[in-house]
């Protein structure tokens, strides 16, 4: 099996495990501190553990095995050694046919995944671009607001566009984003709230996270396998959209909080029933709604020392035992080679002076660099064809004359020592 396939089906097998590392993490941090931004960085590295996971797996799996040393037994033992003469640590560890089948699987299935997810994707950016170019632009009091507020933040101002058949406030494109506003909302919304709900739009795009949804899609996709991996980014979706309504609502006095998260409420109520393009100012299906409502209604205060110290910690453990499994499977599929044939051990043939090839094949084999023509077959060990021409012994005497290996029971032999004597292949079969 090749080297990257194994470590591919190594590091989707460890998609659950390593979800579940990152559920851990992204718990703990909730039950330690409020503040929205910590909790969406360890909801964001426990989202992204798996995929880190994978890509080191692989990265390791593809720095080569040290050459090894060519061993090669002087006449009459004939036979290259070469790969039996690796260490423990070098040498290669052998996969049956459905290894490489469950292995060849995942990777079929998950690309599978990530295909359709992408193409899930890309329509539904296509469908919102049509919303786009079918809305009209919103007037130029609230255009020029929301201008003043990008600048603040160190934005290029966005257009702000008004969408009848939109049910909740979105940040639509990549390199020319827009806002885009129901209807609905802009009639009836205050000012000032319609200005912080753009705001909140405003943060997506301060952060990035118009950029981030479709590598994020891509990898919900490739490990869709894993039943923790729409859990994981839901909740780092839900941490994501907290962060942009503490950005939204700033330093805001107590009722402008409370228009906003009334806001809030107005459009969970409207899109209760609605199916959504890219749910933003809501995150509708992301996170109880009481979370959010009480991170808007009740800023949180500032982490001590201890809490950042145990976060630090957890999140070290985190990466730590990702990197430890990542290093392990990386080892493992360095190693990984495809089984020469299946259900039979390997069979090394040993051409004894002036005779028909002798077949020996046993569980594994033992050579020895201070005796290159000594080597020694271990486990279930099988003799077959004509051993005239070799020096027989049962456990280190002279055979009996006229015996033959196959006179033995099965399972009698515990070993054989094949040595080169004065130019005589000397047979010495171990019994129990």
């Amino acid at each position: 099996m090749s080297p990257l396939l194994a470590a591919f089906g190594f590091g989707l097998a460890a998609a659950f495990p390593v979800g579940l590392l990152g559920l851990l993490l992204g718990w703990s941090v909730e039950g330690l501190t409020p503040a929205p931004r910590v909790r969406a960085l360890a909801w964001g590295l426990a989202f992204l553990l798996p995929a880190a996971v994978l890509a080191a797996t692989l990265a390791g799996a593809a720095i080569p095995l040290p050459e090894p040393r060519q061993v090669i037994l002087p006449p009459p033992l004939s036979v290259d050694l070469t790969e039996y003469g690796l260490t423990a640590a070098e040498r290669p560890r052998y996969w049956t046919a459905q290894g490489v089948w469950i292995a060849r699987g995942l990777l079929a299935v998950s690309l599978a995944g990530l295909l359709f997810r992408g193409g899930a994707w890309l329509l539904s950016r296509r469908r919102l671009a049509a919303l786009a170019r079918s809305a009209r632009p919103a007037d130029a009091d609230l255009a020029q607001a929301v201008a003043v507020e990008a600048l603040a933040m160190g934005l290029k101002p966005p257009r702000v566009l008004v969408v009848t058949a939109l049910a909740e406030p979105l940040l639509a494109g990549v390199s020319r984003p827009a806002v885009l506003l129901p209807a609905g909302l802009v009639e009836t919304l205050p000012r000032e709230t319609l200005i912080q709900v753009c705001r909140h739009e405003l943060a997506h795009l301060a952060r990035g996270d118009n950029l981030r949804l479709p590598v994020e899609e891509l990898l919900a996709g490739l490990f869709w396998l894993s039943p923790l991996t729409i859990l994981l980014r839901r909740r780092m979706l839900s941490a994501r959209e907290v962060v942009c309504d503490e950005i939204a609502v700033g330093s805001a006095p107590p009722e402008a909080r409370r228009a906003y998260a009334q806001a809030l409420l107005d459009v969970l109520r409207q899109t209760a029933a609605t199916a959504s393009l890219q749910p933003a100012f809501t995150g509708r299906e992301r996170t109880p709604a009481a979370m959010r409502f009480d991170s808007i209604l009740t800023p949180a205060g500032p982490i001590s020392g201890a809490r950042r110290l145990f976060i630090g910690v957890l999140t070290l453990l985190a990466v730590g035992g990702g990197v430890l499994g990542a290093n392990a499977m990386a080892d493992e599929a360095r190693h990984a080679k495809a089984q020469r044939s299946v259900g039979v051990a390997p069979v090394l043939p040993f051409k004894a002076a002036a005779s028909a090839p002798l077949n020996i094949s046993a569980d594994s084999l033992e050579t020895f660099r201070d005796q290159p023509g000594r080597v020694v077959y271990n486990g279930d060990v099988k003799v077959k064809g004509d051993v005239g021409g070799v020096d027989l012994r049962l456990d280190g005497r002279p055979a009996p004359a006229g015996f033959k290996p196959g006179d033995l029971p099965p399972g009698a032999v515990r070993s054989v020592e094949m040595t080169t004597v004065d130019g005589r292949t000397v047979m010495d079969l171990k019994t129990r």
